[in-house]
């Protein structure tokens, strides 16, 4: 991360989003159930997204992702669901990383729920 200006660099994911991927893999799941397949029995990587423990570990990259953005970056992403997230197939499976820092805000001790209600995307904020 540079801060002079301020600026995050990444890596080339090749993939889809993770909300892209996962509706690639409903309806490539509902062609082959229609054909008479099961879910399980599907080869295609993309139908290997709807697998419990792919989306396990797909949940603890991104929660390892927001632990290293708050305590090593500290940053708060502000925008963090399922279409800022990219995907890039790997040899042992899926690896995601974050992406869309443009909300992002340098956290400040003590002052978290502040910093949420100024940047938010306001199309992801709860009611309250």
């Amino acid at each position: 991360m540079c801060y002079d200006p301020p600026a995050i660099v990444m890596e080339l994911c090749s993939g889809k989003s993770l909300a892209a991927g996962l509706r690639a893999a409903a309806a490539a799941a509902q062609m082959q159930i229609k054909g008479g397949s099961s879910i399980d029995s599907a080869r295609s990587s993309t139908c290997q997204l709807l697998l419990a423990h792919t989306r396990i570990e797909l949940l603890r990259q991104a929660a390892s992702a927001v632990m290293c953005m708050h305590n090593q970056a500290g940053l708060l992403h502000n925008d963090l669901r399922a279409a800022n997230m990219l995907l890039d197939r790997t040899a042992t499976g899926w690896s995601l990383k974050v992406a869309d820092f443009g909300l992002a805000v340098e956290l400040q001790p003590g002052s978290c729920s502040a910093l949420v209600r100024q940047a938010t995307n306001p199309l992801w904020v709860a009611p309250e």
